[in-house]
């Protein structure tokens, strides 16, 4: 008898999240009372001991293709089970999701996929030093354009449409959700809780430049390349206004720093604006600071993809 459910679970940089999310699953999986396999991928040079008691485990080759869609596709290949669980290594999974996934979707034959709400806690030398609530904005649930980190997706729309763009190195789940709605199929979040996402605090100095060495900044913008005369095109050129957006208004900074010292004025007040307005969201100066930074690094790695193409490793590192 072929398994109902297959977990794939992309272990990068999970460091001691990976057993968390193991154990959450195996838990959340016994809740449902379901047939069901794991699969753990593992990127060149990740290591995670004990695992073939608990999951089938893929260790990508040094030299090969290593982007979180290209796991994913490896985790999924070959699959009978009518549902893939994806799942980031440092991911909780909640107990009830499973169960409550697979009741929400029974009568709904046009759903690719299910999530929830996702949180996050941050942790700095094995303590809890803050969080996030709600990281994709779910609210009270409903139809979303995409799913990402901790979601149910039917087999069938996931390999009618070519699984993920292995090309990838982010952005990939934004990518998948905008062809699997093309396709007309629909995807789904909960408003409760489906799990919660371990990182160090982000975004920090740290992250950004990691992401910059290792390509995942090029992500949104190779999406754009790729889909340059598609349907899809506008779609993520839209996704991206907030880093087109922090862009154009840093080159126009620069314009009139050359031009016009009354004009770089108000652009700085702009700045210092957007900054403080941040900050009253998001409660924290620095935290404020960075997004703004991220933001504009982002746009730069817009254009640089656009123009001159990917760069970095094109995997992700540590989290």
């Amino acid at each position: 008898m072929s398994a109902r459910v297959r977990a794939v679970i992309v272990g990068f940089g999970c460091g001691p999240y990976l057993d968390r999310c193991l154990s959450a699953w195996e838990v959340a999986r016994d809740a449902a009372g379901i047939e069901a396999e794991t699969v753990v991928v593992l990127p060149p040079g990740e290591g995670a001991p004990d695992l073939a008691r608990r999951a089938r485990v893929i260790e990508v080759p040094a030299g090969e293709t290593s982007t979180p869609g290209a796991n994913r596709n490896r985790g999924a290949e070959g699959a009978s089970a009518d549902w893939l669980l994806f799942l980031d290594g440092d991911v909780e999974l909640m107990r009830g999701f499973v169960q409550r996934a697979l009741d929400a979707v029974a009568d709904k034959p046009r759903v690719a996929g299910l999530g929830g709400r996702l949180d996050e806690k941050h942790w700095e030398s094995g303590r809890l030093v803050g969080g996030a609530r709600d990281l994709y904005r779910v609210g009270r649930g409903g139809e979303v354009p995409y799913l990402a980190q901790a979601w149910l997706c039917r087999r069938i729309a996931f390999e009618a449409v070519g699984g993920f763009d292995a090309r990838l190195p982010a952005e990939e789940d934004f990518e998948l959700g905008a062809r699997l709605r093309r396709a007309g199929w629909a995807l789904v979040a909960e408003r409760e809780l489906a799990g919660i996402h371990h990182c160090a605090p982000r975004p920090s100095l740290a992250e950004i430049s990691r992401r910059w060495k290792n390509g995942m900044f090029a992500g949104p913008g190779l999406a754009l390349r790729h889909a340059r005369g598609s349907p899809f095109f506008g779609e993520l050129l839209a996704r991206q206004w907030l880093y087109v957006g922090a862009l154009a208004y840093a080159l126009f900074g620069l314009l009139a720093l050359l031009l016009s010292p009354l004009y770089f004025v108000l652009w700085v007040w702009g700045v210092l604006f957007a900054w403080v307005l941040l900050a009253l969201r998001k409660r924290d100066l620095r935290l404020a600071g960075l997004s703004l930074l991220t933001w504009l690094v982002q746009g730069v790695a817009l254009a640089r993809v656009w123009f001159f193409g990917p760069w970095g490793t094109m995997s992700r590192g540590a989290r």
